[in-house]
């Protein structure tokens, strides 16, 4: 039987996963999503970095988000100190008033320009902003991202007490400074599922999607959820079927049956043994393997 993975189309595969640290009695330096940040230019001058935030830890200073170039692990931070929202660019630091409570949803957009500062919004609102925040400066792409820990070196160097305990979900970084009434289009009036607007896509104002977060494979216990399990964990499921099963319906898949398959050297790759629903579970995952099996039919192999 042959078993073509491809014929699943799934347009954008992030849509509905929340990515979801271990609780505070749980956390752990190996709880993280760590990748080589690609924003499309050497450097940004202005920059929005968005997401949906919940939090599940207790104490005062928790950070969710970590940028580290060379010469400098705080390029970017995004996260709790003292009790309230901050953000760190290029070292300089700006604290907000805004206190976020344990178990509670928020939307995040902090946004700042070299010639403007800083401003931050929390639900679509202005929370605080600093004209005088990293005036002058750059982040340079290239760099480490870090979720789920703060780094004090080049990707790593880890702080068990600065370990984020919660949920991110929707998180993209843009390459402008975001006006007040484009945070709002992005804040979708608090719907949790909606994406981010066409128009932030066709004006290439994204520098770093959700969906290249999401499929960086995450560390420890750290893990991606969506459907049911983001539900039963104080998200929304955004989908009205679990991705999974969609996946794996049968009208999915094209099965070729009496069918001889000559192995060429070289042209077909490397050759792992499995059984039919092993295969379309593995080629459902790639989106785009192609998988072979042999089966004993009346004594026929």
């Amino acid at each position: 039987q042959f078993v073509d993975g491809s014929c699943v189309d799934l347009e954008d595969s992030s849509i509905g996963r929340v990515l979801r640290f271990p609780p505070q009695s749980d956390i752990s330096l190996s709880n993280f999503v760590r990748f080589t940040a690609d924003f499309g230019v050497d450097a940004l001058t202005s920059l929005s970095l968005c997401t949906w935030y919940f939090k599940s830890f207790s104490d005062t200073s928790r950070y969710a988000f970590s940028y580290a170039v060379p010469g400098d692990d705080n390029a970017i931070i995004l996260g709790e100190s003292s009790n309230v929202l901050g953000f760190w660019l290029r070292r300089s630091r700006y604290l907000t008033s805004k206190v976020l409570e344990q178990q509670t949803w928020y939307h995040i957009c902090a946004t700042w320009s070299s010639d403007s500062g800083v401003v931050i919004y929390v639900d679509g609102e202005n929370v605080g902003e600093a004209a005088d925040t990293a005036l002058g400066a750059s982040v340079p792409s290239g760099g480490i991202i870090v979720l789920g820990q703060e780094q004090d070196s080049l990707g790593g160097r880890f702080d068990i007490n600065q370990a984020f305990s919660g949920s991110l979900y929707n998180l993209n970084i843009f390459n402008v400074k975001l006006s007040a009434e484009e945070v709002a289009l992005v804040y979708g009036e608090g719907s949790f599922c909606q994406v981010v607007p066409d128009q932030f896509w066709t004006d290439e104002r994204i520098a770093l999607s959700y969906s290249t977060i999401a499929s960086v494979a995450p560390s420890g216990n750290a893990v991606f959820e969506n459907a049911d399990d983001a539900w039963r964990h104080g998200a929304q499921n955004c989908g009205s079927d679990d991705i999974d099963a969609v996946g794996h319906r049968p009208e999915c898949w094209e099965v070729h049956e009496n069918k001889r398959f000559k192995k060429k050297s070289g042209s077909m790759g490397s050759m792992v043994a499995l059984d039919v629903e092993t295969a379309q579970a593995a080629c459902f995952a790639s989106k785009t393997c192609r998988a072979l099996t042999c089966q004993d039919v009346d004594g026929v192999v």
